[in-house]
């Protein structure tokens, strides 16, 4: 028996690497641009000179067409405005919104302005970007072209110009640029806004738009496949496990326990990861706590568990 090894204390504080850093998910594929759309809200970031501190990123699944608002606060309302103002009034509402579970996101006033939308919302747990990975990848970019203009107080003037050039690039994993995928038209660059207006229609601004996504979903099939394949996760309903104790930014503790329970999985959503979870005695028993006659559970993602093994009298 390897007492050193499966000690409770000892498993909670020895780091595990994340066997799941690969795995991404079972999301389908979406038929269309503007179907299913992520958003999350990056920062703090440096202060600008007009007050701005956050970023709301929002990417269409499909397209990776992608629109960045700057915000000085995250409050519920301001969110909502935006959102009605940049988002749904110039682009319409898409079917699906995936978010992570930041209070929020969960306020009644967010939900009642999505359902009055009529848009679906599809929540992942806080603090771990892998389960809307399209946005932290999104999230690098940004990153890496602010500090390339050096305009950490004024970030936010440059970014319609960062967000232009992403938009107008190939895509890597559609071989599209998102702004012609969205569109279904080419943009114009560097030409008289009146120029642009007069040749709007003509042929060799328009795309065979149908032809293109077909070839895009087909693009995206294949890479679905391909991760699904290649990774996997190793858990189960049942299986007993600790979770990852984060910080408010979503790290890892680096000391003392970086790990607690020992809880047991009673679910997992092969779509997003996130699992719900019930404590477990020192006994063994899994307990199951209620609210107002309800059953509750903890969440974690996926990508926060690992093993826990049997301490062994």
């Amino acid at each position: 028996m390897n007492i050193q090894l499966n000690c409770d204390v000892c498993q909670k504080i020895k780091y595990q690497a994340n066997t799941t850093s690969e795995w991404k998910g079972t999301w389908h594929i979406p038929e269309r641009p503007w179907e299913r759309l992520n958003i999350d809200i990056r920062g703090p970031m440096s202060t600008t000179q007009r007050k701005n501190e956050y970023l709301l990123v929002a990417i269409d699944d499909f397209s990776k067409f992608m629109v960045v608002i700057p915000l000085r606060r995250i409050k519920a309302e301001d969110i909502i405005y935006e959102v009605n103002s940049q988002i749904f009034s110039r682009y319409g509402p898409p079917k699906t919104i995936r978010l992570d579970n930041a209070k929020y996101f969960t306020s009644k006033l967010f939900n009642d302005f999505m359902k009055n939308w009529n848009v679906e919302v599809r929540t992942s747990i806080a603090y771990n970007h892998d389960s809307n990975g399209l946005v932290e990848r999104s999230n690098r970019t940004i990153n890496e072209a602010i500090a390339c203009y050096q305009a950490e107080e004024n970030w936010d003037i440059i970014i319609p110009t960062i967000i232009g050039v992403y938009n107008n690039q190939i895509h890597s994993t559609t071989n599209q640029k998102p702004f012609e995928l969205m569109h279904g038209r080419v943009k114009n660059v560097a030409v008289d806004i009146l120029s642009m207006i007069n040749h709007l229609d003509q042929p060799e601004t328009l795309v065979n738009h149908d032809e293109i996504i077909a070839k895009v979903k087909e693009k995206l099939n294949k890479h679905r496949e391909k991760q699904a394949i290649k990774k996997k996760h190793s858990f189960n309903d049942g299986d007993l496990v600790l979770r990852a104790i984060l910080d408010k930014v979503g790290n890892k503790k680096k000391l003392h326990e970086r790990y607690d329970g020992p809880y047991c999985i009673m679910e997992i959503n092969e779509e997003t990861g996130d699992c719900k979870l019930s404590k477990v005695s020192n006994a063994g028993r899994i307990i199951h706590k209620h609210v107002k006659g309800e059953r509750v559970y903890t969440y974690a993602h996926i990508r926060q568990l690992k093993h826990y093994k049997i301490q062994l009298e």
